[in-house]
């Protein structure tokens, strides 16, 4: 069995295509899982008694960051935000405690309560993204 090909260059186009449908599916079924946590997380997640107007509660920081390559592997960050006006530095305290307060882990809480919801949303996505190549 032999075959001949063509037009090259419209075979390495179209594969080429194809890699880049490939991330995006990839990025987008991340993101789709991401958000699945984002509401349990805002459960788990104390809220302060403080009731100042300018107070940030962490509650109300938490947001899903863009999808990211660490050392070949695609992560997505959910919680409170950092830099100027985030959060993130507070939930250092809750998750690990200090001398005056246990440790209240919310962030493991929520990955565990939402690993099967957000494996599902994440096949959904993949699903719904390949079969539009078709």
């Amino acid at each position: 069995m032999s075959f001949e090909i063509v037009n090259w260059d419209a075979l390495i186009k179209q594969i080429e295509e194809m890699g880049r449908n490939v991330n995006r599916a990839e990025n987008a079924a991340i993101k789709a899982g991401a958000e699945i946590a984002v509401p349990i997380m805002k459960q788990e997640v104390p809220r302060s008694g403080i009731s100042a107007a300018d107070y940030k509660h962490m509650v109300d920081d938490i947001q899903v960051g863009r999808v990211k390559n660490v050392d070949g592997v695609k992560v997505v960050e959910v919680g409170p935000t950092d830099g100027k006006g985030g959060t993130r530095w507070r939930a250092n305290f809750l998750v690990n405690g200090t001398k005056f307060m246990p440790p209240n882990d919310f962030i493991l809480r929520t990955a565990q309560r939402t690993k099967g919801q957000i494996r599902a949303a994440m096949l959904s996505e993949l699903q719904k993204k390949v079969m539009r190549w078709s």
